[in-house]
């Protein structure tokens, strides 16, 4: 009898404690990432393109005697899409995007 009593007020405390928590929150704007949501993509600088590295961004393979040739790694853009981020952003970690975080209150 002595354990089902203390199951029940160990239930009904942890039942208090959520009820608590879940009316305390606060939603304030994430502190990693200013309330934006985002980061700015380090690997290519925000740019959301990455340089070519076998032509340096040229497009062209440059030659000894003066010609050249289009670059087939990056077929002459000198660029690629950074595959890293979207357009240069990197959705926020600890908000997940949304640029919001909650809080629990004192």
């Amino acid at each position: 009898m002595k354990k089902i009593i203390s199951g029940l007020i160990l239930v009904l405390v942890l039942s208090l404690t959520v009820t608590v928590f879940a009316t305390s929150r606060k939603d304030e704007p994430c502190r990693s990432c200013n309330g934006r949501g985002w980061y700015k993509c380090t690997m290519c600088n925000g740019h959301g393109q990455r340089r070519c590295s076998f032509c340096g961004g040229e497009g062209y393979i440059f030659y000894r005697d003066g010609s050249k040739e289009t670059c087939e790694n990056c077929r002459g853009k000198g660029w690629f899409p950074c595959g890293s981020c979207d357009e240069g952003k990197v959705e926020c970690y600890a908000c997940y995007g949304t640029g919001v975080q909650r809080y629990v209150g004192q």
